[in-house]
């Protein structure tokens, strides 16, 4: 910067790294946005530009699972701008959804509509004039995906949504609930239909739980065979899969499994001995009467409420 002999206009931070990682790669995830963030601030302190700009992430509000420490990253983006902004050197964070046809979430095949619409670059673009030329230090940049599934999950979390919103949730939310019924009866027709040959066991005996949890892997991973044994991220699986295994493994057992178990129990035979101990539930898949909303209305209620 100094060789430019000038301040420049504006600065912007852009780095970014998101997907699930062990605890040796935590820092690897952190650093980019800290480290770049913190330099940026430290080199023009002496000659403040008119702007700064952080490209932060919804999962700074909104995190995913496993996404402490990506969610962690643009938080200090966050806290960042509150902290430096002013009139005269505007210090700006925006919070942005998945944009639809450049950037990380492009690279990463995850740049669809899910709880929030995408963005297109014009709109992209759009908003990051709106946030310069606004009042605000953090913007989220999104829309909320009325007619996504995912949309369920944002009333767990503790953000304060205006009244508008959590009607639209409300309104959302009941038509959700009866195309869930429809969406679990046919989601245990394919799971049940899919075939997948298990490997692992020395005498080549598996549990009727440990096939219904294959098969629900095979069908959402695609694969015809799967060692009981191998870790779920070493078949492909991932923070964002694990909703679909997760609702899957809910619509066999008829009642809500939570997805969160995923992270810690990553085998074929795990995940089976946990329902078996912690779910008690009938996984041979007998219907037996019962109150279906109770389990529904169960499983719509995602963690964290």
């Amino acid at each position: 910067m100094k060789a430019l002999k000038r301040s420049p206009r504006g600065s912007s931070t852009a780095a970014g790294i998101g997907a699930y990682r062990e605890a040796a790669g935590f820092t690897a995830v952190l650093r980019p946005k800290l480290r770049g963030a913190f330099l940026l601030h430290h080199l023009t302190r002496d000659d403040r530009p008119d702007f700064i700009l952080h490209m932060s992430s919804v999962a700074a509000v909104f995190p995913a699972l496993g996404q402490a420490d990506y969610a962690a990253a643009n938080y200090y983006l966050d806290h960042l701008a509150r902290a430096l902004d002013t009139p005269e050197h505007r210090v700006v964070s925006v919070q942005w959804v998945a944009w639809r046809e450049v950037g990380m979430a492009v690279a990463a095949g995850v740049n669809e509509d899910l709880a929030f619409r995408s963005l297109r670059t014009r709109d992209g673009l759009g908003l990051i004039d709106a946030a310069l030329c606004g009042g605000r230090p953090v913007l989220f940049a999104g829309e909320i995906n009325y007619d996504s599934d995912l949309m369920s999950v944002l009333p767990t979390y503790d953000v304060a949504l205006s009244a508008n919103i959590e009607d639209k949730i409300t309104t959302g939310l009941a038509a959700l609930a009866e195309r869930t019924k429809q969406n679990l009866a046919r989601v245990r027709e394919a799971v049940e239909s899919t075939e997948v040959r298990l490997t692992g066991q020395p005498d080549g005996e598996y549990t009727d739980t440990e096939r219904m949890v294959g098969r629900c892997l095979a069908h959402a991973l695609g694969h015809p065979e799967i060692d009981v044994h191998a870790d779920f991220r070493d078949l492909g699986a991932d923070s964002i899969m694990a909703l679909t295994i997760g609702n899957s493994i809910s619509s066999c057992i008829g009642r809500q499994f939570d997805a969160v178990d995923l992270m810690s129990e990553r085998t074929v035979v795990a995940v089976a001995r946990l329902i078996e101990t912690k779910y008690d539930a009938d996984v041979r898949g007998d219907d037996g009467g019962g109150d279906d909303d109770a389990w529904l209305d169960e499983l719509l209620t995602m963690p964290g409420e």
